[in-house]
């Protein structure tokens, strides 16, 4: 269990991380947009040391620029970046 302060940090260190957009720390999820909501759900998984994460076309429906974001992010945290590109939809 962490402490109020250890919860803090490990959210500061992914909202920098995924880029994830929010007006404060204590803002609920739900009130968050999808691909931010989308965002803290992947900041559970590796928060949880997941060795492997499965996304099914994790950038449909997003614009071109915002795609190259994500897969660059996304590649960070990929043992195998290199056959990380062949997941996401073009």
């Amino acid at each position: 269990m962490l402490s109020r302060s250890q919860k803090m940090v490990v959210t500061q260190r992914y909202v920098k991380d995924l880029t994830i957009r929010t007006p404060n720390l204590s803002q609920i999820v739900n009130n968050l947009s999808g691909g931010n909501q989308q965002k803290v759900v992947v900041a559970k998984w590796l928060f949880c040391d997941s060795k492997i994460l499965i996304f099914d076309e994790p950038t449909r429906g997003i614009d071109v620029g915002t795609q190259r974001h994500q897969v660059t992010k996304f590649s960070k945290f990929s043992f195998v970046s290199s056959c990380l590109g062949g997941l996401f939809s073009k």
